[in-house]
């Protein structure tokens, strides 16, 4: 695949194709889920067919992959060591991914718990992983995959524009590989807005790799379907990253690259299936096509809206008021008003704002002190390059996610459901005083490709370090299982499982697994190996 890839498109290399080939077989899970279980048959059968076209990797490509893949596992056995899982991934996560290893999708699962609602398709890839035969454990590694990947592929993109004298690509994704080593450290740090954020980044710092390249039509046509599908993973993974929508425009603005091309009949097609499968899928789970946007919920055997603390309306205005502060407030506004001309607005101020400075902070008191060592460290180039100003593509990149903010902003201000767009927008408005430094100073190569190296490595490094011997009371391993003694309520022949006073489920040991009492449940159907959970 990554041959002939890279024989019609030398700018993707085998990293990225490895990241559309996860990417790809998520989608594919997903698809799959709508007509067999996950279960452990299938997996085996898809890894052993993906071990199969091994054989057809050349022996440059198969020792490289074999290389990152063993640094890869250096770096997971730092990040889990004694470390937890995000606290999200126990409550809901791993219960829900235990669900599609055990069935096929079923109608109205967010009755059981209203977060089965809003899953990702990151928990597709996990469960297509799940094989207790080689290694349960590796449903909690994909994420690390992730990160080990895009952090190459800004490393190689930080070279290539220091040997090209790109400064804004060498500076943009030396200051990403920065951040997402000092702030996202961590296994906890890993849950489900790990990939929106990093895909996020990804995709600016390869719109800046582009800019210098020219594309023809037929290239445009490919990476038309590769920034869609990362677009699509982003957003189906959360939703509130919705704007990204927008994106290809971006690649056909600075590229010149007539409208048209964007209404390719079989791209148009190929990307209307997925949309509407997960479409589909939303109104299976949930009986909304967009969960909890109540507007889109439509009343069928498996709706919920009779149930309070199911009831869409209900669930939209929670969520939203959350994400804006609500219980930060001291005012006796309901939810509904609350989220309103802007009520929200010092609340949120007083607390959520704080902890996106508190985020972003660090990141730039480090680059301040680095830029400061460059500047003193570095001697000034004899000949200064007359040019300094900025490319076209910063101007349009910096307005893009000024609309991306304020969109997030003025819908689910949470540092979470926006954390790409705000930290996009950070190293870029940063990368303007690398450019200059880069530009004005003279330096050698080798050492400023060994210090944007080894200073990532020694975050990394010393924040897991530290993260263990403080916390060497936590398990070796996460605590990812629980496979304690388990109760059950049988319904029309259909159990739904629950461990003593309702406790987390973890991935348990049988599913459906809740976490709350679900006398509300009135009735599970199955109907041609469907199950349908009805609460009237």
């Amino acid at each position: 695949m990554h041959k002939k890839i890279i024989n019609k498109n030398n700018y993707i290399s085998l990293d990225e194709t490895t990241l559309i080939s996860l990417i790809s077989l998520s989608i594919f899970g997903f698809i799959l889920n709508f007509i067999f279980s996950l279960n452990e048959i299938l997996n085996i059968s898809i890894l052993v067919f993906n071990l199969f076209l091994f054989i057809f990797l050349d022996k440059k490509n198969l020792s490289k992959i074999l290389k990152k893949s063993f640094l890869y596992i250096l770096i997971l056995i730092l990040v889990i060591t004694f470390s937890r899982n995000p606290e999200d991934s126990n409550l809901y996560h791993n219960s829900y991914i235990a669900l599609i290893n055990n069935d096929k999708i079923s109608f109205g699962i967010s009755n059981l718990h209203f977060r089965f609602g809003h899953t990702a398709f990151i928990q597709y890839l996990s469960a297509l992983s799940y094989v207790p035969k080689i290694s349960e454990y590796l449903i909690i590694i994909q994420n690390n995959f992730f990160y080990c990947l895009v952090l190459s592929i800004f490393y190689k993109y930080f070279k290539t524009g220091l040997l090209k004298k790109d400064y804004f690509l060498s500076s943009f994704n030396a200051l990403a590989l920065i951040f997402f080593t000092l702030k996202f450290s961590k296994h906890s740090d890993w849950g489900i807005d790990l990939n929106p954020a990093l895909l996020t980044v990804y995709l600016t710092s390869l719109i800046i790799y582009l800019s210098k390249t020219k594309i023809s039509v037929s290239n445009f046509r490919f990476l038309y379907l590769y920034t869609g599908l990362i677009v699509l993973f982003i957003i189906f993974n959360r939703t509130t990253y919705s704007f990204l929508i927008l994106f290809p425009f971006l690649i056909l603005i600075l590229n010149k690259i007539n409208v048209k091309e964007l209404f390719q009949l079989k791209l148009i097609i190929f990307f209307s299936i997925i949309v509407s499968l997960y479409v589909l899928k939303n109104f299976i789970n949930t009986s909304c096509l967009l969960y909890p946007f109540y507007i889109t919920c439509i009343e069928t055997d498996w709706s919920s809206e009779l149930i309070k603390h199911l009831n869409y309306k209900q669930i939209y205005y929670q969520s939203k008021a959350w994400s804006m502060g609500f219980p930060d407030s001291t005012g006796n506004l309901s939810e509904e008003i609350y989220v309103k001309n802007f009520n929200w607005l010092n609340a949120w101020l007083s607390v959520h704002f704080l902890k996106i400075i508190e985020k972003i902070l660090p990141f730039l008191i480090l680059i301040s002190l680095i830029f400061i060592f460059f500047n003193f460290y570095l001697p000034k180039k004899k000949i200064i390059e007359k040019n300094i100003s900025y490319n076209i593509e910063y101007f349009y990149l910096i307005i893009f996610f000024t609309g991306s903010i304020i969109f997030w902003f003025i819908n689910f201000p949470l540092y979470r459901y926006g954390a790409g767009f705000l930290i996009t927008f950070a190293i870029l408005l940063a990368s303007g005083l690398f450019v200059k430094i880069f530009k004005t100073k003279d330096y050698k190569i080798s050492f400023i490709l060994k210090f944007f190296l080894i200073v990532p490595l020694i975050i990394l490094s010393f924040k897991n370090i530290h993260r263990i011997i403080k916390e060497d009371s936590n398990p070796l391993l996460p605590q990812t299982f629980k496979n304690e003694q388990i109760d059950s309520k049988i319904i029309n022949s259909n159990a739904i499982y629950f461990y003593k006073n309702f406790e987390i489920c973890y991935y348990p040991k049988l599913s459906p697994c809740v976490k709350d009492n679900i006398d509300f449940i009135k009735d599970i159907k199955t109907i041609k190996g469907y199950k349908f959970y009805l609460t009237k």
